[in-house]
């Protein structure tokens, strides 16, 4: 069976006070758009310092959600606002509402993502095994384990996306199945 193509147009409205002015920036509809299922967690933010603390991230909250990605084709920033995620349906006949969302100024080449909600029948949850920390030799190992269940009837692809947000430097020595950058 062939697969289904859909197209997400992404419509962003703009409000403006009397007497004021505004940039508004309205994308083609002929953005390579990605739909996954994604697996994030509540850790903290990357910082310029390194950030130690034992307890750091271990309580983080998990977040599943099915997404749009895209890349910002344009070479000047898409200003922020409130945007419309609309897919019109595979007969070409309307479309469906899908989300309302809230997104930042994404400047040119980067990637927005727009949650579209809950992803159903999939579970995560993130444990940390092991930590260990050595002053002297500025370095730290420290291992999680993550797991994943699909709980629905069928197949499906899910991206799991974590901060490494302790040092600017990382390695990840082990990881199954293989990670990706």
């Amino acid at each position: 069976k062939a697969p289904r193509i859909y197209h997400y147009p992404v419509a962003q409205k703009i409000t403006l006070p009397r007497y004021d002015w505004a940039h508004a920036t309205f994308l083609s509809a002929k953005i390579a758009t990605k739909t996954m299922h994604l697996v994030s967690f509540d850790t903290p933010k990357y910082q310029i310092k390194p950030q130690i603390a034992e307890d750091l991230g271990t309580d983080a909250a998990v977040k599943i959600e099915t997404v749009v990605r895209y890349t910002n084709p344009l070479s000047h920033a898409i200003p922020s606002g409130k945007g419309e995620v609309d897919r019109r349906e595979y007969s070409k006949h309307g479309a469906r509402h899908l989300s309302c969302c809230d997104f930042p100024r994404v400047e040119g080449g980067e990637t927005v993502t727009i949650g579209l909600g809950e992803a159903e029948g999939i579970t995560a949850t993130r444990k940390r095994t092991g930590y260990n920390f050595d002053a002297d030799k500025h370095f730290i190992i420290e291992t999680f384990e993550i797991s994943v269940v699909n709980g629905r009837q069928h197949q499906c692809q899910i991206t799991v996306e974590d901060s490494l947000y302790r040092w600017s430097n990382h390695e990840i020595t082990s990881s199954w199945p293989q990670f990706s950058k």
